[in-house]
């Protein structure tokens, strides 16, 4: 490394640390899909046990905590197995130069470009300077199939997230003396920053729930003996409520067609609109999930929500329910007379 450069890292170190952290941004939500439109009926239950284990990751002098918990999301998916790089998604956020990310860059980057091994393209150790201005080779990503998914700023729902997807995007604002621990206290109510982490497990320990968290930023004082891995803390309900301010993840739909049954056939008499439920739209539901539209691995919980929105649009637009112009204007936030008419003939 030249002295020029040296330089610009340095200058890079010093604007971090003398501008008001602010690393995690929730932006634009549209097209995620709500959690109760896909929380199955999971058993949400803290057991008094050691927390799961996982690689501890190292964000140094950068605003990527974002673009890391994401990686490390990716990591929690592969069971541990796999250590997953954070430097492209980050390189290719929407608001570069500027610092932090929005959480649907993040959430949605699997899907869009895809995910690439920590060993292939590193990101650990990096400073804001290499972060933004490292070349890659994305020749060998590998695209999922991850729909983002927006969860209520809820203790219990995010456990049950956790406890159905495996892992769950936080992002907090706190001041820094709060932060620092092993159990952040909250005791502060200044925004000193906002930071993303992972949601990875949930627990009881001498009675008290707690979600744990994986940190890729940072360190902290040992407060208490829950027996923590490397890089993670334990946040309390009453933290939760008072410092999370995002709650996110991905759900990887599957779709599966089935053969339609004369029990299963239901008459539609009227028009369904986007945000009711009803039985109608349950039955809707079930019959989209048969012909391969609607999510075979949610609940048809009969609400009308973003996961059977796209479903209804896909079904309008393959059996042509109307011309282009006017599928396209309702967006499937309408099930009208000829989707009715439709669903009806072809049972």
């Amino acid at each position: 490394m030249n002295n020029l450069q040296k330089i610009i890292n340095i200058a890079y170190d010093g604007y971090l640390y003398f501008k008001k952290y602010q690393g995690a941004e929730v932006g634009d939500l549209t097209g995620f899909i709500p959690f109760e439109e896909v929380a199955g009926d999971v058993e949400v239950l803290f057991e008094e046990r050691k927390p799961k284990m996982f690689k501890q990751r190292f964000q140094i002098s950068s605003s990527s905590c974002v673009a890391q918990t994401h990686a490390k999301m990716l990591e929690v998916e592969s069971g541990g197995v796999n250590v997953y790089t954070a430097l492209p998604c980050y390189n290719e956020r929407s608001n570069k130069p500027g610092l932090g990310m929005i959480a649907n860059d993040a959430l949605s980057y699997p899907t869009k470009r895809g995910t690439e091994l920590e060993s292939k393209i590193p990101s650990q150790y990096m400073n804001e300077y290499q972060m933004n201005n490292t070349k890659y080779d994305d020749s060998e990503f590998v695209k999922m199939k991850a729909t983002p998914i927006n969860i209520p700023i809820d203790f219990y729902a995010v456990a049950r997230a956790i406890k159905q997807n495996k892992s769950v995007m936080l992002f907090i604002k706190d001041s820094y003396n709060g932060w620092c621990r092993d159990i952040p206290n909250g005791a502060s109510k200044s925004e000193d920053f906002r930071h993303a982490v992972a949601g990875v497990d949930i627990i009881k320990y001498k009675g008290v729930e707690y979600i744990i968290i994986e940190d890729s930023a940072g360190t902290w004082v040992k407060t208490s003996d829950i027996p923590l891995g490397a890089g993670q803390r334990a946040i309390t309900k009453e933290y939760f409520n008072a410092h999370v301010y995002f709650a996110g993840g991905w759900v990887n739909f599957e779709y599966t067609e089935s053969k339609i049954l004369k029990k299963d056939k239901f008459k539609f008499t009227k028009p369904m609109v986007f945000g009711e439920q009803s039985d109608d739209v349950r039955q809707m539901q079930i019959l989209l999930q048969k012909l391969g539209l609607f999510p075979s691995n949610i609940p048809t919980t009969g609400r009308y929500l973003e996961a059977t929105r796209k479903a209804v649009k896909s079904f309008q637009i393959k059996y042509a329910v109307d011309n282009m112009a006017v599928i396209n204007n309702l967006n499937g936030k309408r099930a009208g007379d000829k989707t009715i008419a439709k669903l009806n003939a072809i049972q």
